[in-house]
């Protein structure tokens, strides 16, 4: 099965007309391709077009159905490769024209001083993991999907519940260079807290952000890629009981 998508050279165009300021979002991709004489090509992708995404019900972490989101995006590219769903190409071409409405009301595009880099973010993804997995409005929920089906023990829909419980909480783990980029890493850190929530010990902001530090001093000296499983565990485990002493 083959899915049209825009050629690389198109979506830099079209990002540096974003970057201008040009209002890209404002009409159909189909107009803009033509307007810009972009190009479209086919590329070998499994998508089922008829799965659509929720629509956010609010702003807030309770109401922007990301969880739910993720299941869907998943099931509309249900043979994606981890190789594939870093293409660019892929996920600029679905945020503007299959799922448009979606990331238009998830990241509304507004006339501030921040339109211009908000574009960028959620519209683009660039080259970086922290663009696929955290800035650009579809990507982002393949790869949140993606991250928690590797916890075996449980349903992939029960770990994004754990992943979406709190903003801050996925932010202070997929926003860190030394935690995003370690898939191994960020899956220990869901398995401990959802551990020791159970045993009494709650989220608490500070006390994480604290581990999160002394997580990011240990990878300066230390190189976790390495570990197994049990050994990182053990590890982080330590460090994230001290922090919440």
């Amino acid at each position: 099965m083959t899915l049209s998508v825009l050629s690389q050279a198109s979506v830099d165009s079209l990002r540096m007309l974003a970057k201008k300021g040009e209002p890209i979002l404002e009409q159909p991709l189909e107009d803009t391709v033509i307007e810009f004489n972009l190009q479209l090509i086919d590329i070998d992708i499994d998508f089922d077009n008829s799965v659509e995404l929720v629509l956010p019900d609010g702003d807030k972490q309770e109401t922007n159905n990301d969880g739910r989101n993720c299941m869907l995006i998943s099931s509309a590219l249900p043979n994606l490769t981890d190789i594939e769903a870093t293409d660019e190409r892929l996920w600029v071409t679905l945020g503007l024209r299959e799922y448009r409405d979606y990331a238009s009301a998830r990241w509304p595009v507004k006339n501030d001083d921040k339109s211009v880099s908000n574009t960028i973010n959620h519209w683009f993804t660039g080259s970086a993991p922290r663009g696929l997995m955290r800035d650009h409005a579809v990507s982002r929920l393949w790869w949140y999907h993606r991250l928690c089906s590797r916890i075996e023990e449980r349903p992939a829909n029960e770990t994004l519940d754990l992943l979406f419980f709190n903003s801050d909480y996925r932010s202070s783990m997929l926003e860190r260079n030394t935690t995003s980029a370690i898939t191994e890493v960020v899956i220990s850190i869901i398995e401990i807290t959802d551990e020791y929530r159970k045993k009494g010990i709650a989220y608490n902001r500070e006390k994480f952000r604290d581990f999160m530090k002394s997580l990011d001093l240990l990878a300066g000296r230390s190189r976790l890629a390495v570990l197994s499983k049990e050994q990182l565990k053990t590890k982080l485990t330590t460090l994230y009981l001290a922090a919440h002493e």
